[in-house]
């Protein structure tokens, strides 16, 4: 998959720097495709909520609700072409506090089960090459690759704690369906595949012993998947929206870090969100 996401978004790279001497679509005119809102109306800002799930399995999990701020910019162009051509930019920031289960870490290198309060804040930042295809005035089609980072801090409450920092990159790859059902709605739905390139776990220790060395342990298999459903009403300048989505991540097992007390491993984990988010473009 690693090589299948790279060679999509170099094809659309190359198709993006192509000669504009292109065959123009007859199909529609060009204001009235569906992809013009996005020339239009390329800024997006949206917030919502989520409930997140992060499971190391048989030894960990977290759960509960966080709170989205989110934006996008969309950069269209060759809309004359029968298949145009866009660049954007997304950035997503979940943050809050849910319930940790699992165990605390002590300086005597022993641990204890405990159930407390977690505070997790999260990064994502995707950008994307992509083409619209059959493109007219009622329906298009994306279908895009790119490149993404996801950054998430976890840190418990309580004594044997510490601050965990986990960053994958990842190669995005999706589809996304929009049909407009009127001269002022549209609907669209989507499904991106998020293959891993690399991740790297750092476990700061130090933060419950002093002499402590901190862990940093590196992840290279495993990916996840984003699908979505979008409700939009468009105006003049502006659109208003509604979606609701789901994101799954599956990293396999790490490779192991040798320090105080022996080898240690992010063990095999799952991270799970669903959320709802009300937004506008202008």
């Amino acid at each position: 998959m690693r090589q299948l996401a790279l060679i999509l978004l170099a094809t659309l790279s190359l198709h993006a720097f192509a000669d504009d001497d292109a065959t123009p679509d007859d199909t529609a005119e060009t204001s009235d495709r569906v992809t013009a809102d996005y020339r239009k109306m390329p800024f997006t800002v949206k917030l919502g909520a989520i409930g997140y799930s992060y499971e190391e399995m048989g030894i960990m999990h977290v759960d509960g609700n966080l709170y989205t701020l989110g934006g996008e910019y969309r950069r269209s162009f060759g809309l004359e072409r029968r298949i145009p051509m866009y660049f954007d930019v997304d950035l997503n920031i979940a943050y809050g506090l849910d319930e940790y289960h699992g165990a605390v870490n002590h300086p005597d290198h022993t641990t204890s089960p405990t159930e407390t309060a977690s505070r997790d804040q999260i990064y994502n930042l995707e950008g994307h090459f992509g083409m619209s295809f059959f493109d007219t005035s009622t329906q298009t089609l994306d279908v895009y690759a790119g490149l993404g980072v996801w950054y998430l801090e976890n840190k418990i409450n309580g004594a044997g704690s510490y601050t965990r920092d986990i960053t994958y990159f990842y190669l995005p790859i999706g589809v996304r369906y929009t049909v407009r059902a009127g001269p002022s709605f549209k609907f669209t739905s989507g499904l991106q595949y998020n293959q891993l390139m690399f991740g790297t776990v750092v476990s700061r220790f130090s933060e419950v012993d002093s002499n402590a060395d901190d862990s940093s342990n590196l992840q290279t298999e495993g990916g996840g998947f984003t699908v979505n459903a979008i409700g939009e009403f468009t105006f003049e300048h502006t659109s208003l929206f509604a979606e609701a989505y789901y994101r799954y991540w599956e990293i396999q097992s790490s490779n192991g870090w040798v320090g105080d007390g022996g080898i240690w491993y992010e063990p095999h984990n799952k991270t799970k969100l669903g959320g709802l988010s009300v937004g506008m473009r202008f």
